[in-house]
């Protein structure tokens, strides 16, 4: 499915990874290629307690918020994408 995409997305939370500012950071400082600034920083995971059914919560509601998206809708695509992440495997 990745390859499918336009872009890269985070391997933590499906955000699309557009911009240099999206991508997070190595410990080095240098661009990580797999996660955003929001999930890694500094190279390591920015919330490291977090679990899959609570960024599945949090990207459902920003769908949700952002599109206009039925709560339901949001929720099948979520939970379609999330958990095939990298950081979820």
């Amino acid at each position: 499915m990745e390859s499918d995409l336009l872009w890269p997305i985070c391997q933590s939370c499906a955000r699309p990874l557009v911009r240099e500012e999206d991508f997070g950071t190595n410990a080095d400082g240098t661009r990580n290629e797999d996660y955003c600034i929001t999930c890694y920083a500094e190279g390591k995971f920015t919330r490291r307690d977090l679990t899959l059914e609570e960024i599945v919560s949090e990207v459902v509601e920003q769908i949700s918020h952002r599109t206009g998206m039925p709560r339901s809708r949001a929720e099948g695509v979520t939970r379609s994408i999330i958990p095939g992440l990298k950081r979820w495997r």
